[in-house]
C-alpha cells in the first residue's frame, strides 16, 4: 500500500451498474460503509471521507458519466482524497488530469528486428509469458518469434487480445494463428471464467464499449472502418459524413474522446484520424450490419479516383513536395479502393486511379504494382476512349520500369494512337516521350527515337507545357547521352533542370542532377559528377522515391571508380543491386548502356576475388546504410590510391 494513503486504496467497480444514480451506492459498498438513518448518502460520503487520507479507484466509469459531478463534490468536501477514475472518456470535470493507457510497445512492422531483440518488446514479452503459462512446454526459437511479433501487431498491442491468443498456442503454432487472426479475430478464445463476460473475448470488450456510443458516433464509427491506414478530416467528411444527425467533426471529436479513434500529425500538421485494426474489425462488421459496405466503399473508392488525379497535377506544381508525401501517406487507401473497383463491378474509379498514377508509378513504380497494372487492362473497355489512352500510357510507364520496354512501347503506341484519333495532341505528346525510349542499342532506332523526342518537345512548347517540356527534354537528352554527344545532352539536361525549378518539382531537378552526372563523368569531370549525383540523390532520400536509389548508386560508381577508388564502387554496385531486388525494379535501357562499362570496368580493375568481396559487402548494406555511404563519400583532391 502506498505509504501516502494513510487510510488505504479503494478499489470500486462500477461496470455492472446502468444507472449513474446508483454511483454513491457502489461507492459506500466499496468502502464498506453502514449507512442507516435519514442523511442523504451523499452527505454521508462526505462526512466519512473529510478527514481520510485514501485512493479511490472508480473503474469503468464511461458509461455512468451523469454521475461525474459527485467525483467534484467528494474531492471539494475532502482535501486529502484522491480519485483515479478508468474511463474511455474524459469526466470533463475541472482540475482533472489525463493519463492515457496506451497499447503495449510492439516492434516497428517497417524495420528489421533480430530475433534477439524482439522479446525486448512488452507486447511480445506479454505473448511468450501467456503461452508459457497456458502451455508449459511452448519453447521460442528464431523462427516462432516473428510470427509472435506479427500476433502482437495484428491485436495492436492490447493485453487482453494478446492473453486471449496467446492461450491459443496449446492448440496452433504462431504461425498457424498469425494466418487464423488475419481472416477473423474470431480465432480468438473465450478467457477465464473469474473475468466480467464483457472481458471474456476481445468482441465483447469492444462491443461494450460502442454500445455506449450516440447513434451518430456509431454510424460515423462503422463507416471510418474503410480506411486502411487512417484519413485525413477532408476524407472523412466527404466519405463518412452524409446523414448524421450532427456535425461530423463534433462526432469525430467525441469518438477521439472516446479512446476509439486516435489522432496523429500528418502532413504540414494536418490530424490524420485512425483506428487499431481490433477496432477497425468490428467497425467494419456494424457498417455490414447497416448494409452500408458498398455505398461506403463506393464514396471510398470514388474520393481515392479523385485524389489521383489531383495528384497527376499538383505532382508538378509548386505543391509538389506536399503531393508526393500525401500519396505515400494514403497508398494502403489507393490500394483497397483498386482492389474493390477493379475486382468489383464499378471499374471505372479504379481505372481513373490508375490513368491518374503515371507520375507516381515513372518514379515509384515497382513489381508489387504489376497485379494492379494487369487487373486494369483487363477492365479497359469499361473506359471511355480519352480514359483508355491515359490508362495505357501509365500502365506503359510502370512496364518501363520492371524491365518490359517492348511491352511499354507497344502501350504507348496505343496511347498516341488514340489520343491523336481524339485531337489531343498535347497528350499525345506526352505519350510519345514513351516512344522515344530505345528498346535496343541499334543506331537507327535511337536515330528515330530521338526524332520522336524533339517532335514531342516542339508540340509541348506550342501548348506551353512546362512540365511536359521537362520532361521531354530529359529524353532528348538521355538518347544524345547514347548517342555519345555529351555537349547536346547537357544542354537538353540543364534547360529540363531550369524549367523544373519554376513550380519547384524537386523530382525532376534531382532526376537532372543524376543526367548531369553522367554527363560530367563522360566528360572526364570527375568531382562535378560525384557532386551532381549526390546532389541528386539527397533530393531522392528526401522525397522517398526508393526505386530511383539504385541508378544514383551506380551512376556514383562511373567517377569514384575513375578518380582510383574501385573498392568504394564495387560497394556502390553491391549495394545498388540489393535495392534493385529488395524493390523489384529495373534499370533503363539508357541507364544500362552507362551502367554495364562501369561494373565490367570495376571487376577488371580489382579482379574477380576482391570485387566479389567488395560487391558483397555493399549488398549487405541496409537502404539507409547505403545512401550514408553514397553521401559520405569525399573525394576531392583525391590521389586515387585505395
Amino acid at each position: 500500500m502506498p505509504a501516502r494513503y494513510r487510510d488505504g486504496v479503494w478499489l470500486v467497480e462500477l461496470a455492472s451498474l446502468s444507472d449513474p444514480t446508483l454511483v454513491p451506492d457502489a461507492i459506500a459498498r466499496g468502502l464498506k460503509l453502514h449507512v442507516s438513518g435519514d442523511t442523504p448518502l451523499i452527505e454521508v460520503l462526505k462526512i466519512n471521507l473529510a478527514h481520510k487520507q485514501l485512493l479511490l479507484l472508480l473503474d469503468n466509469f464511461e458509461h455512468l458519466l451523469d454521475a461525474a459531478p459527485l467525483v467534484t463534490e467528494l474531492l471539494t468536501a475532502a482535501p486529502q482524497l484522491t480519485i483515479v477514475a478508468t474511463s474511455r472518456e474524459r469526466l470533463r470535470l475541472y482540475g482533472e488530469v489525463e493519463y492515457p493507457v496506451r497499447p503495449l510497445a510492439l516492434p516497428d512492422r517497417d524495420r528489421h528486428n533480430a530475433a534477439q531483440e524482439l522479446p525486448a518488446y512488452e507486447a511480445v514479452d506479454l505473448f511468450i509469458q501467456r503461452a508459457r503459462a497456458a502451455h508449459p512446454g511452448f519453447e521460442v526459437d528464431d523462427v516462432n518469434i516473428f510470427a509472435i511479433a506479427d500476433i502482437c501487431r495484428r491485436l495492436d498491442g492490447l493485453p487482453l487480445a494478446i492473453e486471449l491468443a496467446a492461450s491459443r498456442v496449446k492448440i496452433y503454432p504462431p504461425a498457424i494463428l498469425v494466418q487464423r487472426l488475419d481472416h477473423s479475430l474470431d480465432a480468438l478464445p473465450v478467457g477465464p471464467r473469474d473475468l466480467p463476460a464483457r472481458q471474456r473475448t476481445l468482441h465483447a470488450t469492444i462491443e461494450w464499449s460502442t454500445d455506449l456510443l450516440q447513434t451518430d458516433e456509431k454510424l460515423l464509427l462503422s463507416r471510418l472502418s474503410v480506411f486502411n491506414n487512417g484519413g485525413t478530416l477532408e476524407s472523412i467528411q466527404d466519405i463518412c459524413a452524409a446523414g448524421l444527425s450532427e456535425n461530423s467533426l463534433d462526432a469525430l471529436t467525441s469518438l477521439v474522446d472516446k479512446n476509439l479513434v486516435f489522432v496523429r500529425e500528418g502532413l504540414d500538421g494536418e490530424p490524420r484520424f485512425l483506428m487499431l485494426e481490433t477496432i477497425r474489425e468490428f467497425a467494419g462488421e456494424l457498417l455490414a450490419a447497416n448494409e452500408e459496405t458498398h455505398a461506403i466503399q463506393r464514396l471510398h473508392a470514388a474520393y481515392f479516383a479523385e485524389l489521383a488525379e489531383r495528384y497527376s497535377q499538383e505532382i508538378r506544381s509548386q505543391r509538389h513536395v506536399y503531393w508526393n508525401a500525401h500519396f505515400h501517406q494514403e497508398q494502403d487507401n489507393l490500394n483497397a479502393a483498386l482492389t474493390w473497383s477493379l475486382t468489383g463491378t464499378e471499374p471505372l474509379f479504379g481505372l481513373r486511379q490508375i490513368a491518374g498514377l503515371m507520375d507516381h508509378w515513372w518514379y515509384n513504380g515497382a513489381k508489387k504494382d504489376l497485379p494492379w497494372a494487369e487487373l486494369a487492362l483487363s477492365k479497359i473497355e469499361f473506359a471511355p476512349p480519352d480514359l483508355q489512352a491515359a490508362v495505357f500510357r501509365s500502365v506503359a510507364t510502370l512496364y518501363l520500369n520492371i524491365g518490359d520496354a517492348a511491352g511499354s512501347g507497344k502501350l504507348h503506341r496505343q496511347s498516341v494512337d488514340l489520343f491523336q484519333q481524339l485531337g489531343d495532341e498535347r497528350n499525345a505528346a506526352w505519350s510519345m516521350m514513351g516512344l522515344s525510349f530505345p528498346i535496343s542499342e541499334n543506331p537507327d532506332e535511337i536515330e528515330d527515337c530521338l526524332a520522336i523526342a524533339q517532335q514531342s518537345v516542339a508540340t509541348l512548347r506550342r501548348f506551353g507545357d512546362k512540365p511536359g517540356i521537362a520532361w521531354a527534354l530529359s529524353a532528348v537528352g538521355v538518347l544524345w547521352r547514347i548517342k555519345g554527344d555529351n555537349e547536346a545532352a547537357k544542354s537538353s539536361y540543364t534547360e529540363s533542370r531550369a524549367l523544373s525549378q519554376e513550380p519547384g518539382e524537386r523530382i525532376r531537378q534531382a532526376v537532372q542532377f543524376g543526367n548531369l552526372g553522367f554527363t560530367a563523368y563522360h566528360q572526364g569531370h570527375y568531382q562535378a559528377a560525384i557532386e551532381y549525383i549526390q546532389q541528386g540523390l539527397v533530393i531522392v532520400e528526401e522525397m522517398e522515391i526508393i526505386p530511383e536509389v539504385p541508378t544514383w548508386l551506380y551512376s556514383l560508381a562511373g567517377p569514384v571508380a575513375a578518380l582510383g577508388y574501385p573498392l568504394h564502387a564495387a560497394h556502390l554496385l553491391g549495394a545498388a543491386d540489393s535495392i534493385l531486388n529488395t524493390v523489384g525494379v529495373e534499370l533503363q535501357p539508357a541507364d544500362r548502356h552507362d551502367d554495364l562499362p562501369i561494373i565490367e570496368s570495376v571487376r577488371h580493375t580489382l579482379g574477380e576475388a576482391e570485387y566479389q568481396q567488395a560487391w558483397q559487402a555493399g549488398y549487405q548494406l541496409t537502404l539507409q546504410q547505403a545512401i550514408e555511404f553514397a553521401l559520405g563519400i569525399e573525394l576531392r583532391g583525391a590521389e586515387g590510391k585505395e
